[in-house]
């Protein structure tokens, strides 16, 4: 009795098909394979049927094929079927079933076959590489052929692999865009001015513009997702997203210095924290809008030529639908543009209460006054308003969790403030990891230990990991192009081995040992010694002449001893030993069982 299981595939798709008279997938596959490419086709698609790799993947094939061949031509349509039996070998069925529709996908962004071939062997390649993210891959086609050419793919691609280290789910984090790092990434290889290129400069502009030294560092890698898009500020450190999305070239440079330069003002001139007890979500937002606006005019009439700095970035209209994210950008530009006007009365009357309060600016709680009463007119209004989606306009501004005091963490209930603030939060974990400003560096050196440590991907430095102390670049081989912050330095705290090993290795090397004893025994070592009053020497005793001098004159006889030498007359012995105990020393030696490390030791 045959018990094996039956095929998971329709009549239609047995391979008694390729007897059957057309069918309407044959018909649209006999137009986009005439003549003898018609029976390589389907000779391809029979091929798929009987791997057993799903009727899926093979209605996927059958669907696109044809399209791709009437956009780059018939024979790298006939061998995208060998590129889905070795995803499928290699890798989930779901990517099998998805490499069809990608590879159409990919076809526009492409645009010849020679590239569309290539782009399959970059994915027969990762699918060995990495097989749990094949179909994630796939997934984000558009998105990464939209933004990068194929090299810059790849080279993406290869970052991701690095940055897990073997790890299969943090791959998938990666290629799922669930790590805010591949994201980061891929601005990178766009071409894009991001966070890791402007830090020297971002650093020295706020000393330069503020004198401040307050560390700026990137989102922690668990923080949620809105604090990798705005800048943010909170127990004295300063975060900055890995890039404003929009913004390029020169316009990205110059929202970087905007956005500090905002947060500057905030160190300078918002004052203690605003308790906030029980305020109404919109009156957070609205008390929040106010003191950036407060805070801006101060730094304006310190330093009039920070408008040129943040004018650029208020483009808000007076138009358009009448609700809460349209009224908040009207209300930031009124309130920072004396030239702008707006028709609306909620907008109007923030303004005129604003500057009728200009002689009040230095004191914060006008800002508490204004904002309170505007979140209750709107509030009045019945303006629809989410916080959870609200996003601060313009772009540059920081979500102002810098600005509010929800308690003692350690009473109440820490989460309910967590929900009110959620748009604008930091994360509690980030507080934890914060170091209070008076014991931050004053120095560069701190600030780049924790740069390296914040860049890699979220894992628990313990003892088997090490801390990251520096980063530096590296060419890579594999892409031909210089990585930046592509090297991490990790600094271990070693572990005591046992004391016979050193003794055995010294029994078993006394060559070696006794010739280092000789050189150390015929070294002279020791800092020389300067020795007055000698009776030879290489220079003169000043002091020895003169009383030599005095003698004569006095008639006595001189003390011959009036030189002076230099002589080492203790041993004093340092010695520096650096080995380099990397990845690479675990290497075992040809032709011995030694690795590169205990030839070292």
């Amino acid at each position: 009795m045959d018990t094996a299981e039956p095929r998971p595939f329709p009549r239609a798709l047995s391979r008694n098909r390729k007897d059957a008279p057309d069918a309407d997938g044959d018909r649209a596959a006999r137009r986009a394979f005439p003549g003898d490419l018609f029976p390589r086709w389907r000779a391809a698609r029979d091929r798929l049927v009987d791997a057993g790799y799903g009727a899926a993947t093979v209605m996927a094939y059958e669907r696109h094929a044809p399209a791709i061949a009437e956009a780059v031509g018939p024979a790298v349509a006939i061998d995208l079927a060998e590129a889905v039996s070795i995803v499928a070998a290699r890798s989930v069925r779901r990517a099998a079933e998805r490499l069809p529709g990608a590879a159409l996908e990919a076809v526009p962004r492409l645009g010849e076959a020679a590239r569309l071939r290539a782009w399959l062997g970059f994915v027969e390649r990762f699918a060995a590489l990495a097989p749990e993210s094949v179909a994630a891959l796939l997934d984000c086609t558009g998105r990464l052929l939209g933004a990068l050419d194929l090299a810059r793919v790849e080279a993406w691609a290869l970052t991701g692999l690095r940055l897990a280290a073997g790890d299969p789910e943090r791959r998938l984090r990666f290629f799922t865009f669930a790590d805010p790092a591949a994201e980061r990434w891929l601005r990178r290889e766009a071409g894009e001015v991001v966070f890791a290129d402007m830090e020297r400069r971002l650093k020295a502009y706020l000393v330069a513009l503020w004198r401040l030294r307050a560390p700026i560092r990137e989102p922690s890698p668990g923080a949620a997702a809105e604090a990798w898009r705005r800048a943010s500020f909170d127990h004295g450190v300063i975060r900055l997203p890995p890039s404003f999305a929009g913004f390029s070239g020169p316009r990205a440079e110059g929202i970087f210095r905007a956005s500090l330069a905002h947060i500057g003002a905030h160190f300078m001139y918002s004052g203690a924290k605003f308790p906030i007890r029980d305020l109404k979500p919109i009156q957070v937002a609205t008390i929040s809008l106010v003191e950036d606006a407060r805070v801006e005019h101060l730094a304006m009439r310190d330093f009039p030529g920070l408008r040129r700095v943040w004018g650029p970035f208020h483009v808000a209209r007076a138009s358009g639908a009448v609700g809460a994210p349209s009224l908040f950008a009207r209300l930031s530009r009124a309130l920072f543009d004396p030239d702008f006007e707006d028709p609306n009365g909620w907008v109007r009357k923030g303004r005129a209460l604003f500057f009728a309060r200009a002689d009040d600016w230095e004191n914060p709680a006008i800002s508490r006054e204004i904002g309170g009463l505007l979140g209750n007119d709107l509030g009045q209004l019945r303006i629809q308003f989410n916080f959870r989606t609200h996003v601060v306009e313009p772009p540059y501004r920081d979500d102002n969790a810098g600005i509010w005091d929800f308690g003692d963490p350690d009473r109440g209930d820490p989460e309910e403030a967590e929900l009110l603030f959620e748009q604008v939060r930091i994360e509690r974990r980030e507080r934890d990891d914060a170091t209070p400003p008076d014991h931050e560096r004053q120095g560069d050196d701190a600030d780049e230990r924790e740069s390296a440590r914040r860049a890699l991907p979220a894992r628990a430095a313990g003892a088997d990991e090490g801390i990251p102390v520096a980063r530096y670049p590296e060419y890579d081989y594999a892409t031909g192009r210089a990585r930046a912050d592509w090297t991490t330095i990790n600094e271990y705290r070693p572990r005591p081995g046992p004391a016979r090993r050193i003794d055995r290795i010294l029994d078993e090397r006394r060559d070696i040992v006794n010739r280092i004893a000789t050189l150390i025994r015929a070294a002279r070592v020791g800092r020389p010694e300067r020795l007055k009053r000698q009776p030879e020497g290489d220079a003169l005793d000043i002091d020895a002449c003169i009383d030599a001098a005095v003698s004569w004159r006095a008639g006595e006889v001189p003390d011959p001893w009036v030189h002076t030498a230099s002589k080492r007359r203790h041993r004093d012995l340092s010695v520096l030993v650096l080995l380099d105990i990397s990845e690479s020393t675990k290497d075992r030696l040809r032709g011995g069982g030694a690795t590169v490390l205990d030839i070292e030791r």
